[in-house]
């Protein structure tokens, strides 16, 4: 068996042409939706990540704005900071690059964002919504791979599922997410224990571990589905997920390539988050704007 490639970049290729007419529709309308993009000292990894989300967000026709603030900033800064574009009209989402450093407070500073504003889905309002199933923005990487099971129709029903990882921006939310479905989740970190059983017992394994090639394919039931949302840089330059995909893809069914699965798609979602702030914070209806292929009202398809 040679698995499946879950294709992310003609996926994110189809949603620009759909998120672009969307915003020329706001612009006639006067709305010129704007992501303020914050981030801290100089991180040349974030500042890699920034550049792509400025790149599409310029391809789509929205603006873009990049701040930095110093390293020596405090959290009741970073928090004023925030609440100036919180009141600030013009600006329609509101971005903070992490990691942070550790002396602030992420928690504090991810609650202070306008949860109307908050396109990563960070705010402590926003993930309650995401607890109760309820439409609101939701971290852009969960949502990215919610997106890739819609478009390659994979039925979730009564699946049983092994979530590898559980960060509070990809692994815990998306288990969240997945539990509002008819599957059953297995939540595994680094201490669980028979963490290879639990994988070859699982109908789909979605991993982000932050582990170079850790999965290998015996790990890995035959036929399963594999999301590898992993990006690791090696010694030697290459780019490998956190599934060793040489084996992996000699096993499972459908595999996700790294580059080119999850990653395109998580730039797209936060594109469409704000598209969707710029409908919620002028009373208008998102599916207005974002097509027939968005994930916008995920937990009513």
């Amino acid at each position: 068996m040679v698995a499946e490639l879950i294709d992310g970049r003609i996926i994110a290729k189809k949603l620009s042409m759909q998120y672009s007419e969307g915003v020329q529709k706001l612009n006639k309308q006067g709305i010129f939706p704007k992501i303020v993009d914050i981030s801290i000292g100089e991180n040349p990894a974030g500042k890699v990540y920034v550049r792509q989300k400025e790149k599409k967000a310029h391809q789509l026709g929205l603006q873009f704005d990049k701040v930095n603030l110093p390293e020596t900033i405090t959290t009741t800064e970073f928090i004023a900071a925030i609440e100036d574009y919180n009141h600030n009209p013009e600006v329609t989402g509101i971005l903070v690059q992490r990691p942070l450093p550790v002396h602030l407070d992420s928690e504090l500073i991810s609650s202070s964002i306008d949860p109307l504003k908050d396109i990563d889905g960070t705010n402590a309002k926003n993930i309650g919504h995401l607890v109760q199933g309820t439409e609101r923005f939701m971290p852009c990487t969960p949502k990215a791979v919610l997106k890739l099971i819609k478009e390659y129709q994979i039925s979730m029903d009564c699946k049983r599922v092994a979530m590898i990882g559980k960060s509070q921006i990809v692994g815990l939310p998306m288990a969240i997410i997945l539990a509002h479905t008819n599957v059953t989740v297995t939540l595994c970190h680094s201490l669980t224990q028979n963490i290879e059983d639990i994988m070859r017992d699982a109908d789909m394994i979605i991993v982000a571990a932050g582990d170079p090639e850790f999965i290998k394919g015996s790990m890995v039931k035959s036929g399963a589905i594999v999301i590898d949302i992993g990006i690791n840089q090696l010694e030697d330059g290459r780019i490998v997920g956190d599934c060793e995909f040489e084996t992996v893809s000699q096993v499972a069914s459908k595999i996700t390539p790294v580059p080119g699965g999850v990653g395109p798609l998580t730039v797209m979602m936060l594109m469409e988050q704000t598209i969707m702030a710029a409908c919620y914070q002028h009373h208008l209806n998102p599916d207005d704007y974002l097509g027939d292929d968005s994930v916008h009202g995920i937990y009513t398809d």
